[in-house]
């Protein structure tokens, strides 16, 4: 007569592919502990075990509790979002109005907001802004103290960069099209090459 032994938990490749699906979303090593009560020792452990190691049950079951959170609150690169607004203060758009065209807060837009991560949602709003107004120069006052601004930080026009390499954090854009004599003409005579 064999007996059969209860599983003592999940295979480690099951509960890795799970954590690493979360922290795909932006969670941090930190983030899953004090979430799960799991420490980051353990989970460092469970990511790089063999696949056909085994997770303790009590282990697995609180690293796979972990939600995956919905498509608009995911993490995405904010490469995009930062060069689309300042793409957008080249033509003389404040981040406040951006903000309020895409409906956003303020404080949503700031630049030590988009260093690294955003919201799927908020790179989403800001780049149907930027396809609305990407062709539309403000006029004012305002507008020439934030294009000038833009200047003196060293913004990039949208145009600047290849078809696709907006969103690419490692993309550059082209500089002989930046250093054209017909960007520094257009940029004093606020006729934007297209």
């Amino acid at each position: 007569m064999t007996t059969t032994t209860k599983p003592r938990g999940l295979p480690a490749k099951i509960v890795a592919n799970h954590l690493r699906a979360v922290m795909r979303q932006g969670a941090s090593y930190k983030d899953v502990e004090a979430r799960t009560g799991i420490s980051e020792r353990t989970v460092r452990y469970v990511l790089s075990a063999p696949p056909e190691r085994v997770v303790y049950r009590r282990t697995a079951s609180r690293l796979m509790s972990l939600p995956l959170l919905p498509a608009s609150r995911r993490m995405v690169s904010g490469a995009g979002t930062r060069r689309r607004i300042e793409a957008l203060a080249l033509l003389g758009w404040t981040r406040g109005e951006i903000a309020d065209r895409a409906g956003l807060s303020k404080s949503t837009l700031r630049p030590v907001n988009m260093r690294r991560k955003v919201y799927a949602s908020t790179a989403s709003a800001v780049a149907r802004v930027y396809d609305e107004l990407r062709m539309t120069p403000r006029t004012g006052w305002q507008a020439e103290r934030v294009i000038k601004l833009s200047r003196g930080l060293g913004y990039v026009p949208g145009w600047a960069w290849r078809q696709g390499d907006l969103d690419s954090e490692l993309a550059q854009p082209d500089l002989k099209l930046i250093e054209d004599s017909a960007w520094r003409n257009a940029a004093k005579s606020r006729i934007y090459p297209i």
